[in-house]
């Protein structure tokens, strides 16, 4: 976040974009995080630059996206035997082989 405040306009809107495509275009990125509608249509309305990018752009989809790992997706690893692999091998490196 803080470094998001930090960088040029130009930058700050390449970064943007590649965040949008890649884990926020509710049509089209790879590795699509779930928002609320209403987050996704206000990043829409900036990448289509209807509404100019500034440094809090960002702020409802990153907090919902801690709100989301803190209390959803962590408990539920925390609880998977991937989890547990890790947790019991001896020091967390060599010993882990992952069973996907």
């Amino acid at each position: 976040r803080a470094s998001f405040d930090k960088v040029s306009k130009h930058r700050r809107e390449n970064r943007f974009l590649y965040l949008y495509d890649m884990f926020l275009d509710d049509a089209s990125a790879p590795l699509l995080v779930n928002l609320e509608d209403k987050i996704y249509a206000e990043l829409r309305k900036t990448a289509k630059k209807e509404v100019e990018l500034n440094k809090h752009t960002l702020d409802d989809a990153i907090n919902t996206m801690y709100i989301l790992l803190e209390f959803d997706s962590f408990p539920r690893f925390r609880d998977s035997d991937l989890y547990e692999q890790f947790s019991l091998s001896s020091n967390g490196d060599n010993d882990f082989e992952m069973s996907l």
